[in-house]
Order: C-alpha cells, then sequence, then structure tokens
C-alpha cells in the first residue's frame, strides 16, 4: 500500500487492519528477499501535520544553501522553463554536470560543492544527451566518463501522480544518493485527465511530488515550457520571459525558485549561434536577467561555447545594433531616391527643383534629404533656365567621365571647351557616345534636343 492509498485508507477508517497486513507481508517478502526495511508510515505520509512553536522557530537552523550561486537553492522545487527550442534541455543539461563537477554553471556562476545528480530525460534519447554532455564536459576541460556516478542519466520517466510510482522514485535515488533531481519534460509525467487548466488539479500533483523529495533530502528541478502566447513578429515577442509566461495552471504557484530562457533574437539557421535571455528568482530573495549567447556550432563539428552578459549591457548593445541597423536602411532609401531624382532629371534636362520632385515622383519629406546630398556633393548645379516670359532657377545633373573630362548634362554631350550656357551646334547636340579616350562619337542620326533657352 503506497502513501496515497494509506492516506485513502485513514480517511475511510480502515487503515489499521490494511496497513498491518500490508506490513507483515511486506516484512515477509523483505526476509525472504534479504532487503532493507522500507520506511514506516509515519515517515512516509507527507499529509502530516508539523507542529514548530515560535520559540523553536527562532532558535532553529533554517538556514538557506545555494547549491549554484545565485541561481539554485538547497532542498526547495524549482521550475526551469522556456519557449519551445530554445535549448531548455540542453541548458538544464548544463547546470546538471555543473552540480555534478563543481564547476561555475554557464562559466559564470560558482557551484562551492559537488553533488550527486539524477537527469531523467523523457525527449531527447540517450545519442542526444551523449553528445550534448560530451560537448558540455568538453568545454570545461573534463571528460563524461570521469563523472562516474556523480551523474545518473535515464529516459523513464515518474508518474508523479502517482503515490507507487513516487515510491519508485524515492527507492531510485537513494539507491544512488541523489541529491538533486533533473524531470525533462515535466508534462510527460503528470496524468491529470484533461485537467491542466485546473488549479487545484495540478497543484494536488506538484505539492504531493515537492513534499516527497523535501522529505527525503533531494532537491527537484522540472523542465517544463512557457506558453505560446507570444506570436513571432509581435513587438514583446523577444521579451524577457517572466514567471506569468509558465504554461499551466498551478506550476507559477508551486515553484519557489524559477529559471527562464527565451529568444532575445530571431534564430538564423546554418549558424548555430542562439541569443537567450536567463532570468532567474525565487521565495527566498534572489533575483536577476542576462544575456545568454550560446554556440552549438553545426555538425559534425558540433561546440559548446556560452557567454553570459548583464541585461543592462545586453540592452546598450541591442539599442546600438537597432540604431544601426536604422541608419543602414535611411541609408538605403536615400540612395533609392537618389537614383529616382537622377533620372528624373536626365528625362526633363535642366528644369526647376519642383518639376525635378513630380517627376521623380517623391513628396516634399522623402525628396529633401537626397537632393540635398546631392548638391552638396555637386552632383547637380543650379542655372539660370527661361520659362516663358520669366528666368527661374534651374537645376542640372552633372557627370564627369572618361579621361577627356566631358561633362554630360540633361543628357546631351559637350566637351570641357564648350562655355556652359551656350547652346552648341547642330553637330554638336547629335546624341552621341563617349569613348574610352574621351573623344566623342557621334551617332550618324541627328537627333535634335527640346528647345529651351540657357542663359
Amino acid at each position: 500500500m503506497n502513501w496515497t492509498d494509506q492516506y485513502l485508507a485513514r480517511q475511510n477508517g480502515t487503515a489499521d487492519a490494511d496497513e498491518q497486513a500490508e506490513a507483515d507481508e511486506q516484512a515477509e517478502r523483505r526476509a525472504i528477499q534479504n532487503e532493507p526495511a522500507a520506511p514506516s508510515n509515519a515517515e512516509h505520509n507527507p499529509h502530516k501535520l508539523e507542529r514548530i512553536t515560535a520559540s523553536e522557530l527562532a532558535a532553529g537552523d533554517y538556514r538557506v544553501e545555494f547549491i549554484v550561486d545565485r541561481i539554485l537553492v538547497g532542498n526547495q522545487p524549482h521550475i526551469m522553463a522556456g519557449g519551445k527550442k530554445c535549448l531548455k534541455t540542453n541548458a538544464a543539461l548544463d547546470l546538471a554536470i555543473s552540480i555534478a563537477t563543481a564547476t561555475p554553471f554557464l562559466d559564470r556562476f560558482d557551484v562551492p560543492n559537488r553533488k550527486r545528480v539524477a537527469f531523467l530525460s523523457g525527449e531527447s534519447g540517450l545519442g542526444t544527451i551523449q553528445e550534448t554532455a560530451k560537448r558540455i564536459c568538453k568545454a570545461r576541460g573534463q571528460s563524461l566518463a570521469h563523472l562516474g556516478e556523480s551523474l545518473i542519466v535515464g529516459t523513464k520517466l515518474p508518474r508523479i501522480a502517482s503515490g507507487a510510482a513516487l515510491d519508485e522514485l524515492v527507492a531510485f535515488c537513494q539507491a544512488d544518493g541523489i541529491e538533486v533531481l533533473f524531470v525533462d519534460p515535466a508534462y510527460l509525467c503528470m496524468d491529470l485527465g484533461g485537467n491542466e487548466s485546473s488549479l487545484f488539479a495540478v497543484g494536488g500533483v506538484l505539492v504531493g511530488f515537492a513534499q516527497v523529495c523535501q522529505e527525503y533530502g533531494i532537491t527537484p528541478i522540472l523542465v517544463h515550457h512557457t506558453r505560446k502566447h507570444r506570436t513571432n513578429g509581435d513587438a514583446g515577442y523577444y521579451d524577457p520571459p517572466e514567471l506569468e509566461d509558465i504554461a499551466w495552471s498551478g506550476f507559477q504557484e508551486f515553484a519557489r525558485a524559477w529559471l527562464l530562457i527565451g529568444r532575445r533574437e530571431q534564430y538564423e539557421p546554418g549558424t548555430g549561434d542562439h541569443r537567450l535571455w536567463l532570468s532567474v528568482g525565487g521565495s527566498v530573495g534572489h533575483s536577476g536577467l542576462w544575456g545568454l549567447d550560446i554556440n552549438e556550432g553545426l555538425y559534425p563539428n558540433r561546440v559548446w561555447q556560452v557567454e553570459i552578459s548583464d541585461h543592462a549591457e545586453v540592452r546598450a548593445a541591442a539599442e546600438r545594433d537597432r540604431d544601426q541597423k536604422r541608419t543602414r536602411e535611411l541609408n538605403q532609401k536615400t540612395e533609392q531616391r537618389k537614383d529616382k531624382i537622377r533620372r528624373a532629371v536626365r528625362k526633363i534636362g535642366p528644369e526647376t527643383k519642383s518639376a525635378i520632385r513630380a517627376t521623380a515622383g517623391l513628396s516634399s519629406s522623402t525628396f529633401e534629404q537626397p537632393w540635398f546630398e546631392l548638391v552638396e556633393s555637386g552632383e547637380v548645379e543650379l542655372l539660370a533656365i527661361q520659362k516663358h516670359t520669366r528666368t527661374e532657377q534651374g537645376w542640372r545633373l552633372k557627370e564627369v567621365v572618361g579621361t577627356g573630362r566631358t561633362v554630360r548634362a540633361y543628357g546631351w554631350w559637350w566637351s570641357d571647351r564648350t562655355p556652359i550656357g551656350v547652346r552648341p551646334s547642330d553637330q554638336q547636340h547629335q546624341r552621341g557616345i563617349v569613348c574610352k579616350h574621351g573623344k566623342q562619337k557621334v551617332s550618324e542620326q541627328s537627333e535634335q534636343p527640346k528647345e529651351r533657352k540657357l542663359n
């Protein structure tokens, strides 16, 4: 009879006879198989109420132990959550190896003491776990084989809603002296019968699991998912994850401490580079937010390179990147608009600024900056043009090409020796092409320019 059945039997008043018969049967079986005695019912009953007076509370030693500095608190239930394909399992495995080897987590957070760790993963498979663990150990200058029994790995997950399964989990941990337990992912461990949205159903299962772990000195870390309410492209899609982002009812309330992972930039396939957020907090008052960069390389040359930065540095760098991106986009648009202006001037020849803008198809706001740059660079120059009975300011495009400094203005060619503002002769204004040596090649068919008076 497991502890859940015992609790129900006590509620129905049928506990004594059933428990005694069960105890006699187990004692007889252990005597035959020479098994160690199981914990007593009192020890194995998580529903037994504890009584502590204020004096005992004041005098007691309830100091908090950090298994990982500023990250993981001993003997408290943790949730490690993140979006899909955010390297949750890989980061959890890095954390497990850090605890098993007493080496800094993510090369940043100290691990004071080495502890025995069990890592149970129901999704990855042993091949992926092995390959990832070898990369993580190699980055620490260690060998996975040298961890020995400090790290126990399994691919079968416990059913934490079942009392019998919890008994088996306790036996599993006690057999190897496990002090820290990773379970990945949490949703595969829970038989909720469609009650995932029920705070009471989920909370009851999680609390029972946490009480059993606490009773036997095991620090549990449940690897879980965050909600899918954020859509890629939304303004807040790449914001740091928060406790409210943890999926399913009950998990947010259950967690005494949490590690949340989310993307801060879109992953670029073919790079192996992941730009992530790491948000940490807990009921003891610790909290932090960091930018986490992980480079895994590409198959078959996979690596494990991590770099962690304070969130202020990450935000400042992101702002600089956004400014540079905006500048590049603005410059690109300006160049495109300058091309439109050049084509407009070539099309209509020397004309007023307003006529050039209209021909280019630009508004006043989009015209001014590229026009200013063209004037400043001397690419367009001012001249007087005759409009009916009045003289106005006109503009023409000036390009110097070839070695003979031939000037091209509004689609026609003149030599440097032809004074600007003087109408060329019939032969000079024939459309032509400038050759390599700066000499003009005149086309066989003459083409007259538009009638225009030049000053």
